[in-house]
């Protein structure tokens, strides 16, 4: 899959961050700062109000991440039946990963995704109302929602990229043309990552993603 100025993936891109598909472009070039001065805000609101500091969203979850703090990679559930949890190796956070998903029986219907990261991130993933995709949000090692994340190449080398513009490459289902909670394609992971969030701070880098391996 060709990643150009007209391919699928940046209209879908450019729909999901603004409710259209129009003028994808200049969409990629509106976002595409490493560090946003102002956080993204989904065109549709979220399934649940997404605080600026996670302390208070991990409150409202009622989630107790010291009483439920799984370390193996088979998935465990909660003491209180609403979660399940395990830990992975991540590779484009080169490290341990801990993922919560909520049980949507047992939450009222809400899908929801936390995963932290090393103790320097807190990623968040919710599934939009009556619709297929997801949102993105992270927060940083303060606690506090932050636009950017850092990622890793397939070498291991730190990259600081946009959020959720980074994470929609390996989020993206190609197929339907939405983006999902659980990511697609660890090569687009492990060796497009470094060049993408490149053609991020230039759109017009972003025929070299064509000539990038992706399965």
């Amino acid at each position: 899959m060709a990643i150009t100025a007209g391919s699928p993936f940046v209209r879908d891109m450019a729909r999901y961050l603004t409710g259209s598909g129009n003028d994808a472009e200049s969409v990629v070039r509106k976002y595409r700062d490493k560090r946003p001065k102002v956080l993204w805000v989904p065109p549709e609101k979220p399934a649940i109000e997404i605080p600026d500091d996670f302390e208070t969203l991990r409150q409202k979850l009622g989630l107790d991440l010291k009483a439920f703090a799984p370390t193996g990679m088979k998935w465990e559930r909660s003491p209180d039946q609403k979660w399940m949890g395990r830990t992975v190796q991540s590779i484009v956070k080169a490290g341990p990963r801990r993922i919560y998903r909520s049980r949507p029986d047992e939450m009222g219907g809400l899908k929801i995704s936390i995963a932290t990261v090393n103790g320097q991130e807190v990623e968040i993933a919710v599934q939009r109302t009556n619709s297929e995709d997801w949102d993105f949000f992270v927060y940083g090692a303060d606690g506090k929602r932050q636009g950017y994340s850092t990622f890793h190449t397939s070498k291991g080398n730190p990259v600081e990229g946009p959020a959720p513009l980074t994470c929609l490459a390996c989020h993206y289902n190609r197929d339907q043309g939405n983006f999902e909670r659980r990511p697609l394609s660890y090569s687009l992971a492990s060796a497009v990552v470094k060049p993408f969030v490149l053609a991020l701070s230039d759109p017009s880098r972003l025929g070299f993603l064509a000539s990038q391996p992706q399965e």
